[in-house]
């Protein structure tokens, strides 16, 4: 990953960065794309990479490359979060029995904000 920070800024329009790099960078290249040509019909001409984390030789490759590296990210994620559910879910009658159905433990909670962030 470059430490040159991604620029927002298209010719009529801005974005804010969200604060996660994989999205910063397809906002990023829209708004770039949209800097470099005016109209959307020419985003298939090649032109150099506004960015050294943009791949490609258009801004369309540049937007599309980033939202795969992105949804590969996002499902590399997902799989580990459930690997971890699958190794907590064992546990969480044990703590609970353990320490009372009232009581607040590790397992429960790292358990439940798991399940409440994958997909449905």
């Amino acid at each position: 990953m470059t430490t040159e920070p991604l620029k927002f800024n298209a010719y009529y329009y801005g974005f804010e960065a969200t604060g996660s790099y994989p999205v910063d960078l397809i906002i990023s290249a829209v708004a770039r794309a949209g800097k470099a040509f005016h109209h959307t019909e020419d985003w298939d001409n090649e032109i150099e990479p506004h960015h050294p984390a943009f791949e490609g030789k258009t801004p369309i490759d540049w937007i599309q490359n980033a939202a795969k590296r992105a949804a590969s990210r996002v499902t590399t994620l997902e799989a580990l979060l459930v690997s971890a559910l699958e190794f907590i879910e064992p546990y969480e009658d044990v703590v609970d029995g353990a320490y009372g159905e009232s009581s607040p433990n590790a397992a429960m909670s790292l358990a439940s904000a798991i399940r409440e962030v994958l997909p449905a």
